[in-house]
């Protein structure tokens, strides 16, 4: 999705010379309770066509950007999609005229009310799913931490990339100076600090003498951006990742 979101729209802006952003807002990844929400969830995401103003298809199983068809039978499955715990959660004899009565029926207003907030929470569940996550979470950071020993430094990176496109530590640390100027060693050497090396924001900029965090997203859309001309770079990437990476 960020993908999506950050190259298709550049080349979109690109070709048609427009700018700004094509898509509303940045995409959520939401961690869902199954057993309690995700039935309601299939169904507020299949009905969102009909929720717009105007709607959008006057049939859902005429939206063409949509699974529901494929939930009704109605249009081949595609192998990604796993249609059976859905059907399952139902309860239905008949799944296919089950799940489209109940698509059809009335939907949970705290679901809808989830949504309608300006800011979507991360979690979708009761108290005892939230708690749970966050001692996972917590888990997760402790093992993030233990493995972070393994990865290399920002320093080993910077020379990495000093080594690899033949130029000082110095100037991939430094910022070009003056309107139009390049520095696609800091570019690379700061998408890999991120990808890479996993550091955080705030410690990639320090490094890189950066006055805000904003400075790292920057360089990386450059670096995106010039790769897609530049083979020597894009090779280079490549490399340094395989070789970076434990």
């Amino acid at each position: 999705m960020r993908h999506v979101n950050g190259l298709y729209t550049q080349r979109y802006n690109r070709l048609h010379k427009t700018d700004g952003p094509l898509f509303r807002g940045r995409y959520k990844a939401i961690l869902v309770q199954a057993d309690r929400y995700l039935l309601a969830l299939t169904r507020y995401i299949h009905r969102n066509p009909l929720a717009t103003h105007p709607p959008l298809v006057t049939q859902l199983t005429s939206y063409p950007w949509s699974s529901y068809a494929a939930y009704l039978n109605q249009a081949p499955c595609p192998p990604w999609l796993t249609r059976e715990f859905t059907y399952e959660l139902l309860g239905q004899r008949n799944k296919y005229q089950g799940y489209q009565r109940y698509v059809a029926g009335e939907g949970e207003d705290a679901l809808a009310e989830f949504y309608d907030h300006s800011y979507v929470k991360p979690v979708l569940g009761n108290e005892e799913f939230l708690k749970g996550i966050m001692r996972k979470a917590t888990a997760s950071r402790a093992q993030l931490t233990k493995a972070q020993g393994m990865l290399p430094s920002l320093a080993a990176i910077t020379q990495a990339v000093s080594t690899k496109l033949d130029v000082s530590v110095e100037q991939v640390r430094k910022a070009a100076r003056g309107r139009g100027r390049k520095n696609e060693a800091r570019w690379l050497a700061v998408h890999l600090c991120r990808d890479v090396g996993g550091y955080s924001l705030s410690e990639i900029a320090t490094y890189f003498g950066m006055g805000h965090v904003s400075g790292i997203n920057l360089c990386v859309r450059k670096l995106r951006k010039t790769i897609e001309s530049n083979e020597r770079l894009a090779r280079a990437q490549k490399i340094l990742t395989q070789n970076l990476t434990p």
